[in-house]
């Protein structure tokens, strides 16, 4: 005889306890392989690289010599008279 949740519990009492019961939840964690030195090795000299690129362009740029109406302005600027 199949019976009903309703009917298995006791109505004599206010509250029962319930306990649920799942499978439990599996993350799985990165393991470190022979290939993980090789990506440290590759990050660390991309971000060398990219910092090292633009702090040698700015040390080694030529100073050109600004055209004359650009410094009468700068000049003009400086007076106040812009």
């Amino acid at each position: 005889m199949a019976s009903t949740l309703v009917q298995l519990f006791n109505a004599s009492r206010g509250g029962y306890l319930v306990q649920l019961r799942t499978e439990t939840l599996i993350v799985t964690m990165p393991t470190p392989d022979f290939s993980m030195p090789y990506n440290v090795i590759c990050l660390a000299c991309t971000v060398v690289a990219l910092a090292f690129g633009p702090l040698h362009n700015i040390t080694t740029k030529r100073q050109q010599k600004a055209p004359p109406y650009v410094v009468q302005y700068i000049h003009r600027c400086c007076k106040g008279g812009c």
